[in-house]
């Protein structure tokens, strides 16, 4: 006599059963057919949503790199509008110190620091333009115009320093 086990739940539950007898279910065309439809259709959709998924990782990775970007260029225009601050800084007190009326003991006679002031404040201007390189084509034009006010303001001064320079000269040759 031959045995076969079948399972049916729960699975602890093992029935033994001779091979002779008739077993409790049957295989037809149209139950296979119906098996095979309904795996075709679990397929489908599990596929469809992975391609979901996929779709939404996709996306919001997109998303947060597009964010690191802009945040890493937007660093490092403040970093150099930081730098360009500092300059225009440096410029103000070297004006001021220019302008100072008194002279300490200890420093350069009128004639060394006018030539000082002036290029002290050349190579403080370049530091600025360096700087600023590029800047304007980020932002709009009115910081285009506000660079020009600069120069032209520099230049001036820049002469202003020059006729000093000028006039202290003439005074100590007369």
């Amino acid at each position: 006599m031959k045995f076969s086990i079948s399972f049916k739940l729960p699975i602890s539950e093992i029935q033994w059963q001779s091979v002779t007898s008739k077993p409790d279910w049957e295989l037809t065309n149209s139950s296979i057919a119906v098996s095979t439809a309904w795996a075709t259709w679990v397929t489908a959709v599990v596929t469809g949503l992975a391609f979901i998924a996929a779709g939404v990782s996709a996306y919001f990775s997109w998303r947060a790199v597009s964010t690191w970007r802009n945040q890493a260029l937007g660093e490092h225009e403040f970093g150099r509008l930081l730098d360009a601050i500092q300059t225009l800084h440096d410029i103000e007190a070297a004006i001021d110190n220019f302008r100072l009326p008194v002279i300490f003991q200890g420093e350069p006679e009128p004639k060394q620091r006018s030539e000082n002031f002036r290029k002290d404040l050349g190579r403080l201007y370049s530091t600025f333009l360096k700087a600023t390189v590029g800047l304007d084509q980020v932002w709009d034009k009115s910081f285009q115009d506000a660079r020009d006010r600069l120069d032209k303001l520099i230049r001036e001064i820049a002469l202003a320093a020059n006729y000093v320079h000028e006039t202290q000269r003439g005074m100590a040759q007369k």
